[in-house]
């Protein structure tokens, strides 16, 4: 295997980790909450934000539906992301309540909800005989 190639399988194998994705949602929520409503002046803040608003919101609810595709799920959560921004910042216009920090606290909100049901309903499938 040559240094800068990652076999297909290695990519699998990461994706298939029960707690990876979670963990990596969870962490990138919690930096975009300190870095955004604290009002920090740091250069990660672009690239954490677009990082959390392009793939986060979707992954949560994508990982939900199981396709067991990681493309496929990758595709689905940029899509879906951008889908979900659109229509918080779309629904907060149009009731007259636009705020950014709304808008991130709604999509916050919607990645951990989709985090803990796949933690928590993970959990029981793989307890269930049936």
């Amino acid at each position: 295997m040559d240094a800068g190639r990652i076999e297909g399988g290695t990519i699998r194998r990461i994706w298939a980790q029960p707690l990876a994705w979670p963990a990596v949602a969870l962490l990138a929520t919690v930096a975009v909450a300190i870095v955004a409503f604290a009002d920090l002046e740091l250069w990660l803040r672009v690239p954490l934000g677009l990082f959390f608003l392009l793939l986060c919101p979707g992954m949560a609810i994508v990982r939900l539906l199981e396709t067991g595709d990681p493309v496929a799920d990758l595709t689905l959560a940029i899509a879906l992301s951008i889908a979900l921004d659109v229509i918080v910042a779309g629904a907060l216009l149009y009731a007259g309540a636009w705020s950014p920090n709304a808008a991130l606290g709604i999509l916050m909100a919607i990645t951990v909800g989709g985090v803990l049901l796949e933690t928590l309903g993970g959990r029981a499938r793989r307890s269930d005989p049936a």
